[in-house]
């Protein structure tokens, strides 16, 4: 889970020089794995990562609690040296090292890596669905037609994976959210460690020390955000609209920043998943509207609640528990290289054309950064939103 990135290192300045830097895959010794271009220092191993806003990270590990660096240009015998480290039942161990082995180009011993996972666990459906995508990836090298996915009940031989069941779960959005519904995603999207222009009613304040414990010189001794705090996390709902917050929490701004416009750009144009003359189901993104702020946070809303059906699964197009299962990343990939593939269709171009591509890790870096729990908004995009009498 996402505390687990954190046990055993810091995140720091970068540091090292670029020329230094080898494309890698650093293992600890509690099996976490950390991908990056990695630099070697006297004590310690830095892996330089894209963050969310397109900048650069450094996460740096005490080599102490290293327990494998496997290189990009070195893959397939050191995957080899890594697989034989690994507890003989670790399935999940091997499948990661074997889809670090795919995403650079080893694509053989990926597949004897990922075959030995089956032997261990025969239902691993990761192992399955990376075990195909593998074979497709030789027979293209071989100048032969992938085979059709072993779920497609079918005698053709098509060009490309594709997914056997493209009706979407969610139902399109039909409007935009409302300035009370902007106010709700930041509360609930909001680090309670981030400082954030916050007002708070007058009304809200005195009906929430009236059932509360807090004395009133208690309550005016803590500063406006840890009163926002209080009503929030100890106030009763309708208390909620009475505090609000002014600014974007990180998860917003760095999607304003950086994800809307790299999505939209992929997504929404050409009569795909935007625009008046959309034809992507009912997955749709705004495009353009009077308020900014409405169209950031509609689009934020949609792509966090956004829920497909393939082969009979549900997946979220972003899966904040496990991000590199997100659909909106596997998407972004040609169909042939993607895990989940795109559905098949005419207009169909990649974004990216590897993972290594600055827009695919500037993607999968936002959604790592979210909390691993998705909140419940309360907010249903496909029906007009209440309309709240006035209290008297």
């Amino acid at each position: 889970m996402k505390l687990q990135w954190i046990v055993g290192m810091c995140v720091v300045a970068m540091l090292g020089s670029a020329v230094m830097a080898r494309q890698g895959m650093v293992v600890t010794q509690d099996g976490q794995r950390y991908t990056g271009d990695v630099v070697e220092q006297a004590t310690s191993v830095n892996i330089v990562q894209p963050d969310p806003k397109g900048g650069k990270r450094t996460v740096t590990i005490n080599k102490g609690n290293i327990k494998d660096i496997v290189y990009a240009d070195q893959v397939a015998e050191q995957v080899k040296k890594s697989v034989a480290k690994l507890d003989r039942r670790d399935a999940n161990g091997r499948v990661s090292l074997a889809e670090f082995a795919r995403d650079n180009g080893a694509y053989d011993v990926a597949r004897d890596v990922l075959e030995e996972a089956l032997k261990i666990e025969p239902d691993n459906k990761r192992a399955k669905d990376d075990l195909e995508s593998v074979d497709a990836q030789i027979r293209l090298q071989r100048g032969e037609k992938p085979l059709p996915p072993s779920s497609q009940a079918s005698n053709e031989t098509p060009t490309t994976r594709e997914s056997t069941s493209e009706a979407p779960s969610s139902p399109m959005a039909t409007r935009m959210v409302t300035p009370e519904e902007i106010n709700r995603i930041r509360q609930l999207e909001w680090d309670k460690n981030q400082p954030l222009r916050i007002t708070i009613d007058a009304d809200a304040r005195k009906r929430f020390l009236a059932g509360s414990d807090v004395t009133v010189a208690q309550f005016q001794r803590l500063s406006v955000q840890a009163q926002a705090i209080q009503i929030l996390t100890n106030g009763k709902p309708d208390l909620w609209s009475g505090v609000h917050i002014l600014t974007d929490p990180a998860t917003v701004s760095d999607f304003r920043a950086r994800i809307q416009k790299i999505v939209i750009a992929g997504c929404a144009t050409g009569g795909c998943h935007g625009g008046p003359k959309h034809d992507g189901g009912t997955f749709y993104l705004f495009t353009s509207a009077p308020n900014a702020n409405e169209m950031t946070y509609t689009n934020f809303l949609i792509m966090q609640t956004y829920v497909q059906t393939v082969d009979k699964v549900q997946k979220p197009l972003v899966n904040r528990e496990f991000p590199e299962r997100s659909t909106l990343l596997q998407y972004m990939l040609p169909q042939n290289v993607a895990e989940t593939p795109h559905p098949k269709a005419a207009n169909f171009r990649p974004m990216v054309r590897a993972k290594l591509d600055p827009r695919f890790q500037q993607t999968f870096a936002w959604i790592h950064e979210l909390p691993s729990s998705l909140p419940d908004y309360g907010i249903d995009l496909t029906k007009e939103p209440e309309k709240k009498a006035p209290r008297r």
